[in-house]
């Protein structure tokens, strides 16, 4: 039984009914493991709780042994809970109607096993409390444990009309600790215990002590404290032979020279042999002869195999890892040498011997060794480079068995090569496995590079090259033109197609670009139309020239021959604003004068039609 005797608390009582109720409730509040299974509400006390001296007036002690209810000290350690069992009307007719009765609900330490005789029992004690002058106070009969399954909770309930698992209505309980008993079979898997008075209104059993007002209310307030629950090993059994395999025949022997034996088998000698497990009885009447308290004796002797458990292989773990060692067999009782009494165990020390009894009658035992390994070191790794699309031959690190991981929430497995297709920095993790244990994750950094990548201009048409620089910028590069320069970028130096090669740690790349001859008489013109909408496309009026120009400058007029944009910069075109406002769409006319290189003293003006689009 679990907190058999209510001194384990999640806080020390300060009013009463401060149990919790069932099944609204994440743990068991105030009393571990102890609820109420119906709407009423018992009371705690404990001497961690201030007695009356100590308290506001109108405060009610739940102090032990000095409290509201009475002065008792427990029967075994701090506390004890107390019940209001009964709480009824008497009629002239000797009946009684029944109104409230409090209980407390307690969780065992595991199920019962079906078939196996347990002995219950709780101490009471009477307290002659009544909460009101008008009631009257009785002893009762009524008080009894009951054993279910599951967990009673029904919250609109004011009593439980169960039949007792185990009862006594042989006396009033109306002294100083009492203790109820009895003997239970169990039906199996029955794991919690409501103590209290489970008999209906007609069944009630009154004592009066102190008599109430003309309307007759009575009311019973118990203490109640060390409820246990334990298996009764050999119950009726005398002698229990346990076999490891087919040792048969078996001789009995009631060994009672000079009593009559009649045995279950029909036998009448004074022992027999039998070849199967079971249940043997042998009836023994008196021996006028010798002198005995009793004429009858009974005998029964019981035979059955072990039943060994099996808690697995000798093996070893991973340090740290939490391990189980559980019974694959159910037994009324367990017993392991750690001293735990539960099923199963958690290991918490390495390198152990732990052995399990699973007692039914027999000792059933099995033994396993436990051992750890150390913690596996982590593995040694260094920060590595690597081209982009090229494998590691070598991995960056030195370990066993290493498991690689993109990040530290992935799932770990072989080396990631999919990341190596791009270059950029990049942290991996690895890890490394000894005896099947592996060690924390360990970060590697890789460098990747990628193939030399640049862009030397497209294919374009000059009147002339005078001023024209073409290549693409890139200090990690070795540089080689076709030209037979090693620089980054060169001025052209005539008309054709330049090649550039670009080389770096990981290899070779190459572009080109061809500067074709073009007319120098028509070297400007202007788009039909632009789209200032602000979509990066043809948002901008720009002039185009395909010649080196000395001078430049664009008029631009709108339909009433109003100048809506003036720019001296080939590269500063119009983006469609006028006078900080969009300006309409439609036509517009523009006039551009230019100036060719140093050498031409002849102005090329250049005039026509743009449509505005938005």
């Amino acid at each position: 039984m679990k907190n058999q005797s209510f001194d384990s608390l999640y806080g020390c009582p300060q009013h009463p009914g401060e149990i919790g109720t069932a099944p609204n409730f994440t743990t068991f509040p105030t009393v571990v493991y102890w609820v109420n299974p119906i709407r009423t509400t018992a009371d705690c006390f404990n001497s961690c709780s201030p007695p009356s001296s100590r308290l506001p007036p109108g405060m009610l002690s739940l102090n032990v042994p000095a409290n509201f209810v009475a002065n008792s000290t427990s029967y075994t350690g701090d506390g004890y809970i107390g019940l209001e069992t009964d709480r009824i009307q008497k009629h002239d007719t000797a009946d009684h109607q029944y109104y409230y009765a409090e209980y407390i609900e307690g969780n065992l330490n595991d199920s019962l096993q079906a078939g196996y005789i347990y002995k219950v029992y709780f101490y009471a004690e009477y307290t002659n409390y009544r909460n009101t002058n008008l009631f009257g106070t009785a002893s009762t009969k009524n008080l009894g444990l009951y054993f279910s399954d599951t967990m009673v909770a029904d919250t609109s309930r004011f009593y439980l009309s169960f039949t007792p698992s185990i009862s006594d209505t042989s006396k009033f309980i109306s002294g100083g600790w009492t203790k109820i008993q009895g003997r239970y079979k169990a039906t199996g898997h029955e794991k919690w215990v409501v103590i209290g008075n489970f008999f209906d209104s007609g069944k009630l059993r009154l004592n009066p002590v102190i008599h109430g007002d003309s309307l007759g209310w009575y009311q019973s307030y118990y203490f109640i404290d060390n409820v246990n629950v334990s298996l009764v090993d050999t119950e009726n059994i005398d002698t229990i032979i346990c076999l490891s395999n087919l040792t048969y025949p078996i001789i009995l022997s009631a060994d009672t020279p000079g009593w009559k034996n009649k045995w279950s088998t029909g036998d009448t000698t004074f022992s027999i042999s039998v070849t199967d497990t079971g249940v043997y009885t042998c009836v023994l009447t008196g021996n006028p002869n010798i002198f005995s308290p009793v004429d009858v004796i009974i005998k029964r002797f019981k035979i059955q195999y072990f039943s060994r458990p099996y808690l697995g292989p000798d093996t070893a773990y991973c340090f740290g890892d939490p391990i189980i060692l559980a019974s694959n067999k159910a037994y009324p009782r367990y017993k392991w040498n750690t001293g735990d009494t539960t099923s199963s165990i958690k290991i918490h020390y390495p390198g152990n011997t732990y052995i399990l009894d699973g007692y039914n009658g027999c000792h059933n035992y099995d033994t396993v060794n436990i051992n750890f390994y150390p913690p596996t070191p982590l593995p040694v790794v260094s920060d590595t480079s690597t081209c982009a699309n090229h494998p590691i031959t070598i991995l960056p690190c030195s370990c066993v068995h290493p498991i690689w991981y993109i990040d530290t929430t992935q799932t770990g497995g072989a080396f990631p090569t999919q990341f190596l297709k791009i270059g950029g920095h990049k942290t991996i993790y690895v890890t490394q496995t000894l005896f099947n244990c592996e060690s924390n994750k360990v970060p590697v950094n890789i460098e990747i590079t990628p193939l030399p990548s640049f862009h030397i201009g497209n294919d374009t048409t000059l009147c002339n090259f005078s001023s024209l620089i073409i290549g693409d910028p890139n200090n990690n590069l070795i540089y080689k033109w076709n030209t037979g320069d090693t620089g980054c970028c060169i001025p052209i130096k005539g008309f054709g197609t330049y090649v550039l090669q670009g080389t770096n740690r990981c290899g070779s790349s190459y572009d080109s670009i061809t500067i074709n001859e073009g007319k120098c008489d028509k070297c400007v013109w202007v788009p039909d139309a632009f789209t200032p909408n602000g979509d990066g496309r043809n948002d901008v009026l720009h002039a185009k020239t395909i010649c080196s120009l000395r001078s430049f400058h664009m008029q631009v007029f709108d339909r009433w021959g109003d100048i809506v944009f003036i720019s001296d910069n080939i590269n500063y075109g119009w983006d469609g604003i006028y006078l900080g406002k969009p300006a309409a769409e439609g036509a517009y006319y523009y006039i551009i004068e230019v100036y060719k290189d140093a050498g031409s003293s002849k102005k090329q003006v250049v005039k026509g039609d743009v449509i505005l689009i938005r």
